[in-house]
């Protein structure tokens, strides 16, 4: 049953509709049945769960009103109606966000969690005026990959604050359920973080619109935006488009000397690599594939990044090696006409600067259920180790699901061209880079010595080989009929290949794969920070193997900003504690708030078939990680050389990924 209640200025008016609702959340790929009441409101639809009809009413007016201000006071296109889908979800964190198009995504622990921020911690009044500033900057520019945190945050805040103190002139603060002034969570808040000693990086970026709309005015942001959105911009030099348009909306001579300043703190450059992409000159592209595969074949899940993508850190094989494919695992979901829509593939090196990308259209991948698309790109060298990534700026209505397996430790990354990758740890992306092999022209003798050919390798398939001689005739000839210098040439090409050098195959070799071991069941119950360490008795198997990641479920405490520095430690013991491998690790790692599960990846350090690992967070009253435990077994407490007993409550839930011995 669907209740739709059409919110007018002070009432609303029930519509009963016979409906059955289904809550699809494109990014983790979960979808599921419910119950839904809608509240219909100016330009809004709030489509909720768990929470109150006066609190979806305060989320519908509060949008309504937002949205109507960036429309008559700031002129903005925004979209006919925005939709909020509200859940409570005790297990998820509270968490609010947007397409960068027309949806909102709220979810809350209880229903509690929406009160004033005095009582709930959250300013969700602001977070949605917010959100909405987000769609006014988004919607007219959909390439932002030149803006850093500061540019697309500290928008939202300016704006967002702007919004929040003008929605108050028109609703009062009676506007939300949990009545209170939040006029003090607009201008007058970021007014006093701009006037502190060290501003935050959001704040100073705030900061800096809210100069530039009182150089050029309120009416020129929105002429500036779309400038922006169609101007040409190189992301290795975006700065000199992004100037020339902002001088095309307005020519106050103050606008270059704002722009010299904020240009450092808004705009990032995507930097180009060094490495050329260019085929070689000299010699020819073969017909000899190798697909770099580090998944398992078992999608396990399934995501939709927005603002990311998705990308494998990979290693060539010996040789000159070129890009030409590049093979997913994925389906496309949303409105069935978006695959006119387009994301892209991308090429880079080690450190993640683009050596090149190409556009992905959305039609690529089916509509519905998941399959193996191969998505052919011009044919681009590729330095020994390197990144290729997907990328398709989705939103909640169009999008395509990228499958992943349940690998506990891979080469996968979340990741953009030129941006900080970061490991991917809920598995290894079924994603797959096609390499083909480019030969240069060499001397090809038989094996009694009469006869050579200068010819160029193009094949080399059951043992047969097929080579290209100077005039471009095709000769094909066993491979036992070649001396022994280019047979073991033609080895060395199947041995990279398929990295086994017993057979001229271009099938991948069977990988090995890292396996977690754990002696807790799953299912945390409870949850300890102790000062004296969290420790757990793990079995290697037979021979032991290396330990290479750790897995801890759990969540910080304290203030919400992580102090300078601070860290916390794993340890991989023996069984008597003492210490094969210590790591330190930043405390940032874990989340406020809500527990999940976090990996932390180290060297490879050998370990006995039993061994223990450590945990010690330098727990304070006021700093430190709740590690969970489930309801039954028995943890050990303890720090490197120093146990110090047993924790009677359960296993904690901290786990190893071991890897096999040599």
């Amino acid at each position: 049953m669907v209740l739709v209640h059409v919110v007018g200025s002070r009432e609303s008016r029930l519509i009963r509709l016979a409906l059955l609702a289904i809550a699809t959340l494109p990014w983790g790929g979960v979808q599921r049945t419910v119950a839904r009441e809608t509240v219909v409101a100016d330009g809004v639809e709030v489509r909720y769960s768990g929470l109150t009809q006066q609190q979806a009413e305060s989320i519908a007016r509060t949008v309504s009103s937002a949205r109507a201000i960036c429309v008559e006071k700031f002129r903005f296109d925004m979209p006919a109606t925005i939709a909020v889908d509200a859940a409570v979800n005790s297990a998820a964190p509270v968490r609010l966000f947007n397409d960068g198009a027309d949806h909102f995504s709220l979810s809350v622990h209880d229903a509690a969690s929406l009160r004033r921020p005095q009582a709930s911690g959250t300013f969700h009044l602001y977070g949605l005026c917010h959100e909405v500033a987000h769609l006014a900057m988004y919607r007219p520019i959909q390439q932002r990959r030149w803006m850093t945190t500061a540019a697309a945050e500290g928008w939202a805040h300016y704006l967002g604050s702007r919004i929040i103190d003008e929605v108050y002139q028109r609703q009062g603060e009676s506007l939300w359920w949990d009545p209170y002034d939040y006029r003090a969570d607009g201008m007058q808040r970021l007014r006093a973080q701009l006037a502190e000693s060290e501003p935050g990086e959001v704040a100073r970026g705030a900061g800096l619109w809210l100069e530039l709309a009182e150089i050029i005015g309120d009416d020129k942001l929105a002429p500036l935006m779309a400038a922006w959105g169609q101007a040409e911009v190189d992301l290795q030099q975006p700065g000199a488009a992004l100037l020339a348009a902002l001088q095309s909306v307005a020519s106050d001579p103050a606008v270059a000397q704002w722009w010299q300043r904020a240009e450092p703190v808004l705009v990032r450059a995507t930097p180009r690599s060094p490495f050329d992409g260019a085929p070689p000159a000299d010699g020819m592209l073969t017909q000899i594939e190798h697909e770099v595969v580090a998944d398992d074949g078992r999608p396990a899940g399934k995501r939709s990044t927005a603002g990311g993508g998705h990308a494998v850190r990979s290693t060539a094989p010996a040789g000159q090696w070129l890009l030409t494919a590049v093979r997913v695992f994925g389906s496309r979901y949303g409105r069935p006409d978006s695959g006119s829509a387009v994301g892209s593939v991308w090429l880079c090196d080690a450190e993640n600067r683009e050596i090149a990308s190409f556009d992905l259209p959305y039609d690529k991948f089916p509509y519905g259920g998941p399959d193996w698309v191969r998505i052919d790109v011009p044919p681009t060298l590729v330095p020994d180790e390197f990144i290729v990534g997907v990328s398709f700026n989705p939103t909640a209505t169009r999008g395509v699901f990228v499958s992943h397996d349940a690998s506990p430790e891979g080469e996968s990354l979340s990741a953009l061209p030129g941006r900080e990758p970061a490991a991917f740890d809920a598995g290894d992306w079924l994603l797959r880079p096609v390499l083909a092999l480019h030969a240069a022209p060499r001397t090809w003798t038989d094996k009694t010595g009469k006869f050579s050919v200068e010819a160029t390798l193009t094949n080399l398939q059951d043992e047969q080989v097929t080579l290209l001689n100077a005039d471009g005739k095709p000769v094909t000839l066993p491979a036992a009929k070649l001396c022994d210098a280019d047979r073991e040439y033609l080895q060395t090409v199947a041995s990279a290949v398929s990295g086994d050098g017993d057979e001229p195959t271009t099938e991948p070799a069977p990988r090995q794969r890292p396996r977690e071991v754990a002696a807790d069941d799953g299912t945390p119950t409870g949850r300890k920070s102790l000062p004296q360490g969290n420790a757990v008795l793990l079995e290697a198997g037979t021979g032991g193997g290396l330990v290479t990641a750790v897995r801890i479920h759990g969540s910080r405490y304290g203030a919400p900003r992580v102090p300078a520095g601070a860290e916390f430690t794993v340890a991989v013991c023996d069984e008597q504690f003492q210490p094969l491998g210590e790591f330190t690790f930043p405390l940032s790692k874990f989340p406020r708030g809500n527990a999940k599960w976090v990996t932390v990846r180290v060297e490879p350090t050998k370990v006995p078939e039993r061994f223990v690992v450590c945990t010690d967070f330098a727990a304070t009253s006021t700093l430190g990680v709740f590690v969970s435990h489930d309801a039954e077994g028995e943890g050990l407490v303890g720090k490197p050389g120093q146990p110090a007993g047993t924790f009677t409550g359960g296993d904690w839930l901290i786990r190893a990924v071991v890897a096999p011995a040599e």
